[in-house]
């Protein structure tokens, strides 16, 4: 015990005297910091002599501190240099391993100054196979204003449309339009199955290549050429057409039109200068309504009821309940040309498009679908959101 006493007493003796020599200079020595080589020799030192395993208590400690300095100092190659001056070969493997460490500092400092002045090129496959460039993060979407349409013109051109569902991608199997002078009626034949809960509501099937509405079956027309049609139909001078809810039939009608020909498309914006969207109309003038569905409207405004979810007959009652309002200005107001109905189905696309990059966090719950579906709006995919962190 008197031995390990004494021992303890000279550490501490010896531990005084070190100290003390920077203890005296302590003036000069207090505007001193830490380096980044310091941090880096003490990291070095402790991944080769770690105190949980007491190599400070060991004679190897000397040797371990000393190998911690020569890899700071010459790199890794002090190993095959310690086994050159011992008359060993360190061997092509070691020489090989070496040389790749040391040169990774600096490899690794050429692509954080790269990935930093130009962004990191980060390729990766998307949903369709095709190739997604990340360079960067991309700007947010923009949602630009809608352009307003003002015309003199007191023809009122209504259109409704009926399809094989209820999302933006579904296809028109009825289209009608009526105005002042007649009207426009033709059933299309769908080249997909009507989904089940539209039947339910249009009383609208199909078999094959042929369409029934309540059983009966209907003389159709393929899909180009009803809208070659509706587009002849319509007089070629500059008006609207009235809809009733923009964010469904004006995006229908316009993506129908994307994928047949151009030049229907083309042609539709010839004869007309654009939409305009009706349901806006009777939110403001009829406020704290409980619905505001058309055929709600018909049976308090007109006091009438109509055969609903019949293209035709939805249209007609449109145009009544237009001219019953009179209200021109409210219709310039939320009026928009063709082009942003374009741009709208283009976002919408690419938002599809970058949503199934978020099919994993969503399946796991890393993030809530709600939230993936505005990062995906505003033209993020998940890979962009993992190259801000890596």
């Amino acid at each position: 015990m008197h031995t390990v006493i004494t021992i303890i007493e000279q550490l501490r003796d010896d531990l005084l005297k070190l100290f003390q020599r920077f203890a005296d200079r302590s003036d000069r020595l207090i505007h001193i910091g830490t380096s980044q080589a310091n941090e880096s020799l003490n990291h070095i030192i402790a991944t080769k002599a770690h105190k949980a395993k007491h190599f400070g208590g060991s004679e190897s400690l000397n040797y371990r501190v000393a190998a911690g300095v020569a890899k700071m100092n010459g790199g890794r190659k002090y190993i095959v240099d310690v086994n050159e001056n011992h008359g060993l070969s360190p061997g092509k493997v070691t020489v090989t391993k070496t040389i790749k460490l040391d040169e990774k500092p600096k490899r690794d400092g050429e692509k954080k100054s790269y990935r930093l002045l130009k962004g990191r090129k980060k390729i990766t496959m998307g949903p369709d196979g095709d190739h997604l460039d990340i360079d960067t993060i991309p700007d947010p979407s923009d949602l630009e204003l809608l352009t307003r349409v003002d015309i003199d013109s007191n023809e009122d051109f209504c259109v409704v449309i009926e399809t094989t569902g209820f999302g933006s991608d579904f296809e028109i199997v009825q289209l009608s339009a009526v105005c002042n002078k007649g009207e426009f009626d033709k059933y299309i034949i769908p080249t997909k199955s009507i989904h089940p809960k539209s039947t339910e509501v249009t009383h609208l099937f199909s078999t094959g290549t042929r369409l029934h509405y309540k059983g009966r079956q209907l003389v159709t027309e393929p899909k180009e050429n009803a809208l070659n049609s509706f587009v002849d139909w319509l007089p070629k001078i500059h008006y609207w057409l009235h809809i009733n809810v923009k964010q469904f039939d004006a995006k229908i009608l316009v993506s129908q039109m994307q994928p047949s020909n151009s030049s229907i498309l083309q042609n539709l914006q010839d004869h007309i200068l654009g939409f305009s969207d009706t349901f806006p109309l009777f939110r403001v003038k009829y406020l704290k309504r409980k619905s505001y569905s058309q055929s709600s409207l018909a049976n308090d405004i007109l006091q009438t009821t109509y055969n609903a979810h019949n293209a035709l007959d939805d249209v007609k009652m449109l145009k009544e309940l237009i001219e019953v309002e009179n209200a021109k200005e409210q219709l310039i107001e939320n009026s928009f040309v063709v082009h942003d109905i374009e741009r709208q189905l283009k976002m919408f696309h690419a938002k599809k498009h970058l949503m199934v990059s978020y099919n994993g966090v969503i399946r796991e719950k890393i993030m809530s679908k709600a939230r993936c579906d505005r990062a995906a709006g505003s033209g993020l995919s998940f890979e962009h959101i993992k190259s801000s962190f890596s």
